[in-house]
């Protein structure tokens, strides 16, 4: 349901979902390579960013409104308490929350307004 969007809708969730997948392929990498220098801490946030990104995934996947809303916010939390973060990919991250809230309005403004949970 493109609504007044007409080819950008599909174009904007297609990057969205891309930029997701990387960042969970960066994650992973992140985390098979210093499994083993690993804190608490760094574990603690690496669980939560894929969380996240599940949930970004969802939101893009079933175009959910409020999935695609709490991945925006979550991420956004994320992104300004983990500043410091070196393995935090600052571009993807800044990329996919400005398109994820393009991609959000779009869904508003077509009639996505969910705020259950999805069906599978």
């Amino acid at each position: 349901m493109a609504g007044n969007f007409g080819l950008l809708y599909p174009i904007v969730r297609l990057v969205v979902g891309i930029l997701i997948v990387v960042m969970l392929i960066l994650r992973i990498m992140f985390l098979l390579d210093h499994f083993s220098t690993l804190v608490v801490s760094e574990i603690v946030w690496l669980i939560f960013a894929f969380v996240t990104l599940m949930i970004g995934l969802i939101g893009v996947w079933k175009e959910h409104f409020l999935f695609t809303i709490l991945f925006i916010l979550i991420h956004l939390v994320l992104y300004l308490i983990g500043y410091s973060y070196a393995f935090y990919y600052d571009n993807f991250m800044i990329g996919t929350m400005i398109l994820s809230a393009i991609f959000a309005y779009m869904l508003h403004a077509s009639g996505h307004q969910e705020m259950n949970m999805p069906k599978c």
